[in-house]
This record gives C-alpha cells, sequence and structure tokens, in this order.
C-alpha cells in the first residue's frame, strides 16, 4: 500500500508502477532466454570434449580458465570433474577456441574424482542452477531433470548440505561413493554397472590426498559398449603419483588421459613432485605401454599454469615420448579440444582459416600459443 494526499492507496492504481513492473518481468523471463536453459542436447556424436585449461587455484587468481570435460556417449553425457571456471566454458561461447555454449540438457551424469577445487568447484554451482532449471521447466510445463552422481567420499563431504536439501534431492541421484582405500594393495572397487548411460565404470584408488584428509582421490576406466556390441575404452588417472598398479589398471586403453599436475626440478627430485606424474611418471607409463599395448591416443591434461609459457606443454609432450622411446600418439589436452570416441580416436582439427575435419592423431599438428593451443591438419 502507498499513502497519497494522507490517504492509503492501492499501489496499482498507479500505471507507471503497471508499466514498470511488466518491462521487469519482461527482462526477468528474458535472462533465462539463454542457451544453458534451451531444450534438448547440442552434440549429437560420441566425442569428448576438453573444456578444462589449467589446474589448482591460478584460474581465480589470475582470472584464467580452469573448467572439466564432457563426455558424450550414445545420447547422454558425462560431465567430469566439474572446476574452477567449468560454468564459464560449459555454457559460454569462446571464440578463440572456436566453442560453442552448451545446455543443461548436455549433462546427465556427474562424476567428480577428488574434493580439490580444480575437480569440484563448480559441483555445487552446478546443483543449485539444476535447481533453477527444473523451476524454469515447470514453468513451459516440463518434467524436471534429475541427474545421477558419482564422486569420491571427500567430493561428498563438500557437496552434503547441498545433497540433504530436499528439493536438491528430487533432482540429483547420488549413485555410488567409493570408500577410502588407504592401502595400496587393495586399489580396485566393485564396478558399476551403469546400463542406462552403456557403460561400465570401474574406480581405481589414487595416490592423491583429499581436502578431507584421506587418500580417496579416484582415477576410472569407462567402458563404453556401442550398438554393434564393442566397446570403447576411456581411462583417466586421476590425480596421482606414478606407481607400479597403473599401467595394470589402465592397459588396454584406446583413449587415456594421463594427469602432469607439474615439473619437476630433475635436479633435486628426479622421481616426480608431490602427488602428480609429472615428468618421471609420465615417462614411466609411456614406457610400460610399450610393452603392455599403447593407446589409440594418450593425452596429457592436468596443466599446471607455470606451462603457459609458448611451446612448453608440446615440448613437454615431444620430450616424454622421446625419452621413452614412446611412438604413439601423445597430444597436450587444451581447452576446446574435441576427440570423437571411435576407432581411431580422431581429433577435431582445423584445416585452413574456417574448415574444420575429424583427423587421426598421428596427422595432428599442434600449434601451441601458450595461453592456448590449436589443433591442425598436417
Amino acid at each position: 500500500m502507498a499513502r497519497r494526499s494522507g490517504k492509503l492507496v492501492d499501489h496499482l492504481v498507479y500505471p507507471e508502477v503497471v508499466a514498470l513492473s511488466e518491462d521487469v518481468e519482461a527482462i526477468r523471463n528474458d535472462l533465462h532466454r539463454i542457451e544453458f536453459f534451451q531444450h534438448g542436447a547440442t552434440i549429437r556424436g560420441n566425442e569428448l570434449q576438453v573444456l578444462r585449461r589449467w589446474n589448482s587455484h591460478t584460474p581465480m587468481l589470475h582470472f584464467s580458465h580452469g573448467g572439466g570435460y564432457l563426455l558424450r556417449w550414445r545420447g547422454k553425457g558425462t560431465v567430469i570433474d566439474p572446476g574452477v571456471t567449468f560454468l564459464d566454458v560449459f555454457q559460454r561461447p569462446h571464440p578463440v577456441e572456436q566453442m560453442k555454449p552448451h545446455r543443461m540438457d548436455d549433462i546427465d551424469l556427474m562424476l567428480v574424482t577428488h574434493d580439490h577445487v580444480d575437480h569440484c568447484e563448480d559441483l555445487g554451482m552446478l546443483l543449485v542452477f539444476l535447481r533453477d532449471y527444473n523451476k524454469w521447466r515447470k514453468d513451459k510445463h516440463k518434467l524436471p531433470r534429475t541427474l545421477d552422481l558419482v564422486q569420491s567420499i571427500g567430493a561428498h563431504f563438500r557437496s552434503v548440505i547441498l545433497l540433504d536439501n530436499a528439493e536438491n534431492r528430487k533432482s540429483v541421484h547420488a549413485i555410488d561413493v567409493p570408500p577410502p582405500r588407504p592401502e595400496r594393495e587393495q586399489t580396485t572397487h566393485d564396478p558399476l554397472d551403469l546400463k542406462a548411460y552403456n557403460m561400465d565404470l570401474e574406480e581405481f584408488s589414487a595416490d592423491h590426498t583429499e581436502v578431507l584428509g584421506c587418500k580417496s582421490a579416484l582415477g576410472f576406466r569407462m567402458r563404453l559398449h556401442n550398438k554393434a556390441g564393442g566397446t570403447f575404452v576411456y581411462c583417466d588417472t586421476g590425480d596421482t603419483s606414478y606407481n607400479s598398479n597403473l599401467t595394470e589398471e589402465y592397459r588396454n586403453a584406446d583413449l587415456l588421459l594421463l594427469h602432469v599436475g607439474t615439473m619437476e626440478d630433475v635436479k633435486k627430485e628426479p622421481n616426480g613432485r608431490g602427488e602428480h606424474l609429472c615428468f618421471s611418471g609420465v615417462v614411466k607409463i609411456l614406457k610400460d605401454l610399450k610393452r603392455h599395448g599403447m593407446p589409440k591416443l594418450v593425452l596429457l591434461g592436468e596443466w599446471g599454469e607455470e606451462f603457459r609459457g609458448p611451446g612448453y606443454r608440446q615440448r613437454f609432450a615431444d620430450l616424454v615420448r622421446e625419452i621413452a622411446g614412446y611412438h604413439g600418439p601423445v597430444l597436450p589436452a587444451d581447452l576446446g579440444m574435441r576427440i570423437q570416441l571411435d576407432d581411431r580416436c580422431r581429433v577435431m582439427c582445423r584445416r585452413g582459416k574456417k574448415d574444420k575435419q575429424w583427423t587421426a592423431p598421428e596427422d595432428v599438428v599442434v600449434f601451441d600459443w601458450g595461453q592456448w593451443i590449436e589443433y591442425h591438419v598436417s
């Protein structure tokens, strides 16, 4: 109610108030007319998209990009490790990397390997957006979306308050929280049979301490089943130091992602640094793979921002191949990279100024500009 000439009057008698209210309502509705809330997935094929550039917390300090990964397989989308700035790179266009915005409908399953900010910082915001998205769907007389969640025990405790919210429980189904396995002899968790996703998910203990304080971080193997009865195997070591179990755990992968972390001081720390593979760990795994079967493509990811010098990531990839005597394709992964999940693990590459095409890994030429990488046809 408003007071006018000493009397209380209904504020709706003012045409100016009505006009302002209608304008604000129109803008409020327009704010949700973004690509992220539109109906339908944006990806039609089977592919892995690298939506990640730098690891750790440095993207929060330097206004650079962190991110995560998106795997689409037979019409279902899996977000892997939605870390710092993931939602920014996921739902906004990025002209430098020639990335298009994605939608909430691209996501069906979320997989979080551990509770560090570069792997789960945007998980909470993603759950909040999911609730808002479902309110928007309700207004449009559409059924709500429900997402499945697999996460480490540390990531579970970071998200437990959101997951205990009654409204959020309607939209998020937490299917697995593997317990910590402190003994290296106990590395394998019981496989998850995810029939709805046409995959089996096998989790492995990673040698990486969570914020929670225990070594409950994960790496994983996804066995993706195609319509013809065949299988594509995608493996991700997660953040871990090198150990002799890794090659056995990730043997026979079609596509293997190795987490570099940082570069050790080879004069003082020749066998690695901290809880990442670093240079020596990657070399050892590549040597092991020569004896036990090489993947169609090895990706190097989890780059510290100290690799932002021009050519550093490509120099790292060339050096580990040379020292390991490894002759298979090894490519540095960067924001905007796309890999087709087929029998050749083809990479989307630039051909000329405007054209793009799927290209065999051995025919990919890497242009490492430091702050970003481009993939071209040889």
